[in-house]
């Protein structure tokens, strides 16, 4: 049963600057660690940031500026560059 004293967070979108200065810190966590050791840095699993890029797209799509720019955030990838290019 539903508490009548929750909150819902329907309609909820955090603010630009929220969501930029995450996604900043987001990407530099992510080179920190892919980078901390000569294994991880030249293995490929780091080349690119899955959870932010999917958080990214995402945001992208419901009509938000991304205003990050990261090696580990490909602009063709981040601007859906490649849809329609390839037969699914």
């Amino acid at each position: 049963m539903r508490s009548s004293t929750s909150t819902s967070t329907r309609g909820w979108r955090p603010s630009r600057t929220t969501a930029s200065g995450g996604r900043r810190r987001a990407l530099t966590w992510h080179k920190e660690y892919w980078t901390a050791t000569e294994a991880r840095s030249r293995s490929g699993e780091g080349l690119l940031a899955f959870g932010p890029l999917a958080l990214a797209c995402l945001a992208r799509d419901a009509g938000m500026e991304i205003r990050v720019e990261s090696e580990y955030l490909p602009k063709e990838l981040l601007e859906f560059g490649w849809a329609g290019e390839v037969d699914a």
